[in-house]
C-alpha cells in the first residue's frame, strides 16, 4: 500500500511536496497535514511511518524515497539494514533528523542518495553497492551533507560511486577493509572532520579533484589501484599517505598543503606518471624512503619550508623544472636507471634556499640547468655513473658547494663556476701535468678543426681559466697549476697545426708545461747545456775556437782545441746574456754562443718561474 493513506481515502487531495526539477509527490496527505506521511516535516507515528516505508520498499520497480523526512528516534532508523535492494533506491533529497544505519545492507542497483541531509550519525558498515559482475551501476551522494560522522568501514562498493560537492561535517572513517572497487569520485567533496582512508582500497579511476579536507586527511596503507587526481586538492591540515600504493597515473598538480605532509614509504609504481605539478607545500615535507618506478614531475611546485627526500628512491626519469625549494634534502636518494633505460634527473630553473645533497647516487644522466641559490647547496659524496651537465651561474662564494665527490664525467658548459667551492673533488687526470673536465673535447694530431670543435676548446678554454682562478683564491695553488696547463693546452689547440712547433705557446709548453713543470723546466735545462757543450766540444775538434783575446781560464792561444769539461765550462759561461768571451766575430763558435746566450737565459727563466709557482704561488 502507498505510505500515508489516509483513514478516509480522498484521490483528490495529494501531497503538495515536489522536488526541485519539478517532480510532484502522487501520495495523498497525511492527517491534516498538506502533506504525505513521508514528506511530511512534522511530528510523526514510528510504528505507522515504518509500516509505510516497508511498503514503499515493496514496490515490486523502484524504492521511490525522494525527499521523505525520516524522524529522529524512530524505529526506521535501522529500517535498512540487513536488507537487499535489487532495484533502483532513490533517498534524492531526503533528510535524517537522527541517527541512520545501513549496515550490512546490499544494493545491487543504482541508488540515488543526491542532495541527502543526514542529521544524525551515518553507518555504512559492511555495506555493500553493486555486484563483482557488473561494474555499470551507480552510487550518487552528490551534494549530500553529513552533520555527524560517517562510517563506511568495511563497506564494499563495486558500483561507481561519487561524493562530489558533498559536504561532511564531522569525521568520515573508512578502514582497510573497505573496497572502492569501480570509479570513485569525491569532486568539490568538503570534509570538515578528521578523515580516516587507512587501509582503504580504491581498484579503479579515483578522483579527489577541488576536494577540501579541514581536518586531517590520512591515507595510511592505502591502495590506488587505477588513476589517481587529487587535482587542485586542499588540505589544511595534517596529510599522511605513509606506505600507500599507487599503481597509475597520479596527480596532485596545484593541491595545496597547508600544513605538514608525509609521503614516507609511499610506492609509486609503474603504470603511470607521478605529477605534482604546481602543487603548494606550505608544512614540511617527508617523502622519506619514498619509491617512484614512474617519470615523476615536480613542475612550478613550491615548498615553503623543510622538506626531505632522504632515502628516497627514483627508478625513472625525474624532472624538477622550476621548482622552489626552501630547505631540501636529499641524503642518500637513489635515482636509478629503469632497466635498460637510461633515466634523466632534470634541475632545471630550480630555486633553492638551501640544499643538501649528502650519499646521493645518480645512476642515469643528472642535469643542473640555471638554478637559483640564496643560502648553501652542499652536493657531498655524490656519486655521478651517467654524467652530469651543470649549467649554474654561481656569483658569489657560499652558494654552491661540491664536496668529496667525483666530477671526472661532469660538464660545465656556459657556466659560471669561479664561485663554486669544489673541496677534495675528483678531476679527470692526464699524463702531461694536467686536469681535464668532461668538456673538453678530443683533438686528435695535426688534425684540422672545424667550428664546432673550436667552439669546444674556446668553451673549455674558459672554464679552466674559471678554475684556476677557483682554486687560486682557495689556496690550492697546485691544483690550479694543472689547471693553467690545461687552459694554456687549449690556446695551443686553437693554433693551426703547422703552426704549434714553432709559435712560441709551443715553445713555452715543451719548455716547461707553460712554466708549471718544474722537472720538465731542469731536464731541458740541463739538456740545453749539454747540447752546447757537445757542439763546442765536437767542432773545436775539426775547428778550433779563435779568440781575439782568450778567457784566462783557457790560456793564451788565440787558437786552440777544447777538451769536454772546457767545453762545458764554455757552455756555462756562454749562457749568461751578453756573454764577451772574446771569440773572433763571425766564427762558428761565435754564432753558437750568441744562440747560446739567448735560448739558456730564457730556459732558466722559465726554470725560475716553475720554481716560484711551485712552491711561492700567491706571494
Amino acid at each position: 500500500m502507498c505510505a500515508g493513506t489516509p483513514t478516509k481515502p480522498s484521490a483528490s487531495i495529494n501531497c503538495a511536496w515536489s522536488s526541485s526539477d519539478g517532480e510532484i509527490c502522487p501520495r495523498v496527505i497525511h492527517h491534516n497535514s498538506k502533506f504525505c506521511l513521508g514528506h511530511d516535516p512534522g511530528t510523526k507515528d514510528y510504528s505507522q511511518f515504518l509500516s509505510g516505508l516497508i511498503a514503499e520498499f515493496d514496490d515490486p520497480d523502484v524504492v521511490n524515497l525522494k525527499g521523505w523526512r525520516f524522524p529522529k528516534n524512530g524505529t526506521s532508523a535501522a529500517a535498512f539494514q540487513f536488507r537487499t535492494f535489487e532495484k533502483f533506491v532513490t533517498l534524492k533529497g531526503a533528510v535524517f533528523e537522527g541517527d541512520v544505519s545501513f549496515d550490512s545492507t546490499k544494493f545491487l542497483g543504482d541508488v540515488d542518495f543526491e542532495g541527502v541531509h543526514f542529521e544524525g550519525e551515518v553507518s555504512f558498515s559492511g555495506t555493500k553497492f553493486g555486484d563483482e559482475t557488473d561494474a555499470t551501476s551507480t552510487v550518487k551522494f552528490d551534494k549530500a551533507t553529513f552533520t555527524k560522522p560517517v562510517n563506511f568501514a568495511g563497506a564494499k562498493v563495486f558500483s561507481q560511486i561519487s561524493f562530489n560537492n558533498s559536504v561532511l561535517e564531522n569525521d568520515f572513517n573508512l578502514n582497510s577493509e573497505t573496497e572502492f572497487n569501480a570509479y570513485a569520485y569525491f569532486h568539490g567533496t568538503v570534509l570538515k572532520g578528521e578523515a580516516a582512508f587507512n587501509g582503504v582500497q580504491f581498484k579503479d579511476v579515483t578522483e579527489f579533484d577541488g576536494a577540501r579536507f579541514q581536518r586531517g586527511a590520512v591515507f595510511v596503507d592505502a591502495k590506488f589501484l587505477g588513476q589517481t587526481t587529487f587535482d587542485t586538492t586542499v588540505f589544511l591540515e595534517l596529510t599522511d599517505f605513509s606506505g600507500a600504493e599507487f599503481r597509475d597515473l597520479v596527480r596532485f598538480k596545484q593541491t595545496h598543503f597547508q600544513r605538514r605532509v608525509t609521503f614516507e614509504g609511499t610506492k609509486f609504481w609503474t603504470g603511470g606518471d607521478a605529477n605534482f605539478d604546481r602543487a603548494i607545500f606550505d608544512g614540511t615535507v617527508s617523502f622519506k624512503k619514498t619509491e617512484f618506478h614512474r617519470l615523476t614531475y615536480f613542475t612550478e611546485t613550491n615548498f615553503a619550508q623543510e622538506t626531505t627526500f632522504e632515502g628516497t628512491e627514483f627508478h625513472a626519469s625525474a624532472n624538477f623544472v622550476n621548482t622552489i625549494f626552501q630547505d631540501v634534502s636529499f641524503i642518500s636518494s637513489k635515482f636509478e636507471n629503469a632497466g635498460a633505460s637510461k633515466t634523466v634527473t632534470k634541475f632545471e630553473g630550480v630555486r633553492f634556499t638551501r640544499g643538501a645533497f649528502s650519499g646521493t647516487a645518480f645512476s642515469g644522466e643528472f642535469i643542473l640547468d640555471h638554478p637559483q641559490f640564496t643560502a648553501l647547496t652542499v652536493f657531498e659524496r655524490v656519486v655521478f655513473s651517467g654524467g652530469a651537465k651543470f649549467c649554474v651561474q654561481v656569483d658569489e662564494r657560499n652558494r654552491l658547494s661540491i664536496r668529496q665527490t667525483d666530477l671526472s664525467s661532469a660538464q660545465f658548459s656556459k657556466s659560471l663556476i669561479e664561485n663554486i667551492d669544489f673541496e677534495n673533488v675528483e678531476w679527470q687526470s692526464s699524463e702531461s701535468y694536467r686536469l681535464r673536465i668532461a668538456d673538453e673535447p678530443d683533438i686528435k694530431p695535426f688534425s684540422r678543426l672545424g667550428d664546432e670543435q673550436k667552439t669546444q676548446l674556446a668553451e673549455a678554454r674558459r672554464l679552466y681559466r674559471q678554475l684556476r682562478l677557483n682554486y687560486d683564491k682557495s689556496g690550492e695553488y697546485e691544483t690550479a697549476g694543472r689547471f693553467y696547463v690545461s687552459e694554456s693546452e687549449m690556446s695551443y689547440l686553437l693554433l693551426p697545426p703547422i703552426l704549434r712547433w714553432i709559435h712560441p705557446r709551443g715553445l713555452y709548453k715543451w719548455a716547461s708545461k707553460y712554466g708549471e713543470s718544474l722537472a720538465q723546466a731542469t731536464f731541458w735545462l740541463f739538456v740545453l747545456v749539454f747540447l752546447f757543450t757537445l757542439s763546442y766540444w765536437i767542432i773545436s775538434q775539426f775547428h778550433p775556437v779563435w779568440f781575439t783575446e782568450p778567457p784566462k781560464m783557457l790560456g793564451t792561444e788565440h787558437s786552440r782545441k777544447l777538451s769536454f769539461l772546457e767545453a762545458l765550462w764554455f757552455s756555462v759561461q756562454a749562457s749568461k746574456p751578453i756573454a764577451d768571451l772574446g771569440l773572433y766575430p763571425g766564427t762558428i763558435f761565435y754564432w753558437l754562443a750568441f744562440a747560446e746566450g739567448i735560448i739558456v737565459p730564457t730556459q732558466i727563466a722559465l726554470f725560475l718561474l716553475a720554481i716560484r709557482r711551485r712552491f711561492r704561488r700567491g706571494d
